[in-house]
């Protein structure tokens, strides 16, 4: 589905800050607020504009061991192993991959000796042949929303493509923030039904969620920016269909370095390539693992040439997979 030029600056600053008004967005793109409005409107008309959520740091609701894990199961037992894995304390989220790991999940545990305990349980299962954990390290910043490349029947906006460097850097240095800092930040029942509220609407109006939680405005206002200032709540980001706008296909990256590259610096290089929309650094059969959504095999023949072309990568393993319905995901929406 083709999008024109302003339809895709809309998505793209909503993608960054769901919460953004239509007033402030009027002002960068040129038009009135109530035009965006109904542009707004209209991509949400269409299934473009699916939703909004937020993405939270599951450090700071004291998961400390969390990542990917993938299962290698026979066919024909797929379902019964996925009814299996969501009954587990741990596995927050599940889906098939059509490669020989055939399922694929999410976990959040407090801690590895939980993980052992974890996969000890599914040893233990006659259906399950193989697991490859990745545990997530460093960044809570695991998703790029706005990296989502949104190619319009026109070009972007001039505002789109003229980020500022100042305005790059600062998002640097965030995401590459480990974000200690939020595991001494003390969640009440408050908190914890605002973020709740809000992983379901991110854009659900403070007057809104104050009458729900009999408190003021002003205090969920207060609450909202202090969880944001501790990196509790990583992001805000209105949920899209990539489908609608011709995604067809994620290709999962594995990626083994060299002994003694910096790995700051290829993570870096990999995350300001097009349309790698998660990029992780992990323990387990690789060291960083990532996501590349595609609308074509061009898409990924250039992905390759460019991992081909960074110093320090020792093997790159690159699986197709269907795209997402949605996206962003909310992964740890089930442990706030």
């Amino acid at each position: 589905m083709k999008i024109d030029s302003v339809n895709g600056f809309i998505i793209k600053e909503l993608l960054r800050d769901s919460r953004k008004s239509f007033t402030e967005i009027a002002k960068k793109v040129g038009i009135t607020s109530t035009a965006v409005r109904n542009r707004y409107l209209n991509l949400k008309k269409l299934g473009i504009i699916i939703g909004s959520t937020i993405l939270v740091n599951p450090r700071a609701l004291g998961y400390n061991c969390y990542g990917f894990l993938g299962v290698k199961v026979d066919q024909k037992k797929k379902n019964e192993v996925k009814d299996f894995l969501i009954k587990q304390e741990g596995i927050i989220f599940t889906w098939e991959k059509i490669q020989e790991i055939n399922i694929g999940s999410y976990f959040a545990l407090h801690s590895l000796e939980d993980f052992s305990k974890l996969t000890e349980i599914l040893r233990k299962n006659l259906y399950i042949r193989e697991i490859q954990p990745l545990i997530y390290l460093g960044s809570s910043f695991t998703q790029f929303p706005d990296k989502l490349n949104i190619k319009s029947d026109k070009e972007i906006s001039l505002i789109e493509e003229k980020k500022s460097k100042k305005e790059n850097l600062s998002e640097e240095i965030i995401k590459e923030n480990n974000v200690e800092t939020s595991k001494l930040f003390k969640l009440d029942k408050i908190d914890l039904e605002i973020m709740r509220i809000l992983s379901k609407n991110s854009r659900s109006s403070f007057n809104g969620i104050a009458k729900k939680l009999s408190v003021s405005t002003v205090q969920v206002i207060n609450r909202y920016e202090k969880l944001k200032e501790a990196k509790v709540i990583i992001n805000s980001s209105v949920v899209i269909n990539p489908q609608k706008i011709g995604y067809t296909a994620n290709a999962m990256f594995y990626i083994t370095l060299e002994i003694g590259t910096d790995t700051n610096e290829v993570f870096n290089k990999i995350r300001n390539m097009s349309n790698v929309i998660i990029l992780i650094v992990v323990i387990g059969d690789c060291n960083i693992f990532g996501t590349i959504a595609i609308k074509d095999f061009q898409e990924l023949f250039e992905a390759e040439k460019q991992f081909r072309t960074l110093k320090g990568i020792k093997k790159v393993k690159i699986n197709v997979n269907p795209p997402f319905s949605i996206w962003p995901i909310n992964f740890f929406a089930s442990i706030i």
